[in-house]
Formats: C-alpha cells, structure tokens, sequence
C-alpha cells in the first residue's frame, strides 16, 4: 500500500500529490525523487535568512555598517543561524549531494560571520561595546580560525577599556 502510494505520487503526511501540489505535504516522494513542497504551509529559517541577506544586498549604500536599515535587517537574520546546516545529516554513496550539502554550509556560515562582522562593526562605531563583543564572540563561535575576528574582538575589548580581556584573548 505505501509503495503503491509512492508510485502515484504522495506527500510526506499521506495525502495525494495531484499537478497543484495542494498545500499540506512538505514532501513529494515518488519512486525516483524526494522533493520539498514549496507550496505547503512552511516557514524555513534558512530561506528568511537568505531573504533579509538579500534585502541588505539590495539597498543601496556605501557602507553597510553605517545604515540603521540593514543593521535591524541582520539583527533579525543572525539569530536564524544556529549551527551548520543539516547538521549530522549525510547520504552514504552520494558524493554529489555531500559537495552540495558542504557548498551550502560553507556559504551559510560565511554569511552568519560577515552579518556579524559588520553589527560588530556598527556598534563599535556606536561605541556600544558590550553589543560588539557579543557579536564578535558569536562570529568565533562560528568560525575560530578566522584571525580577523579575534583581532577585532581584541581592538573592541581594549576600545572599552577592559585591557585584561583584550590580552586574555590575545593569549588565548
């Protein structure tokens, strides 16, 4: 019964895949593809993460760091980062899928940092220094080999005046 299911066309609940894609299913599973429904009722965090990374892209001015705009647009993208993407997630014998799978958590991650990079930035500019070390400690949490980020936390920290831990960085 449920492979005679799959053959005709169904959605990961159990209800029927017709030529609409009703809405319901998150799934499309036939025998050769299992393919995501895109128009179920879903929210993907991966994919609002993307969008108000484009939003930013696409408003105009020299300097993202300096715009009140695109800093409330990444305030509200960062936090849908959580980790690496389809994390412990892998298909045996599918070197394609695992290239894709890795292309698309090297450019979510790198997105995450520059996002925080550049609100570390604005509120080192603001002077607002507990916020930009927020910032910078999460962008290590992502990435700690990137030099650039500890550099940065360290200049923020002696900004502030806690010199301790600029040099506890430094040494760390």
């Amino acid at each position: 019964r449920q492979d005679a299911a799959r053959s005709e066309g169904a959605h990961v609940d159990g209800s029927a895949a017709d030529g609409d894609h009703e809405r319901g299913g998150y799934l499309e599973i036939t025998r050769q593809s299992v393919q995501f429904n895109r128009v179920s009722d879903y929210r993907l965090d991966v994919e609002l993460f993307r969008d108000l990374l484009a939003e930013v892209d696409r408003h105009s001015h020299p300097y993202v760091n300096t715009c009140h705009h695109c800093m409330a647009l990444l305030k509200e993208a960062v936090p849908l980062y959580r980790g690496e993407f389809l994390a412990g997630f892998s298909v045996p014998d599918a070197d394609e899928f695992e290239r894709w799978l890795q292309a698309q958590r090297d450019q979510l991650a790198y997105q995450a940092v520059t996002a925080l990079d550049s609100l570390a930035a604005f509120h080192e500019r603001r002077q607002e220094w507990s916020e930009a070390v927020a910032y910078l400690h999460r962008q290590l949490e992502i990435a700690p080999w990137r030099e650039e980020g500890h550099r940065h936390l360290m200049q923020v920290l002696a900004l502030s005046g806690d010199r301790t831990a600029a040099l506890q960085q430094y040494e760390a």
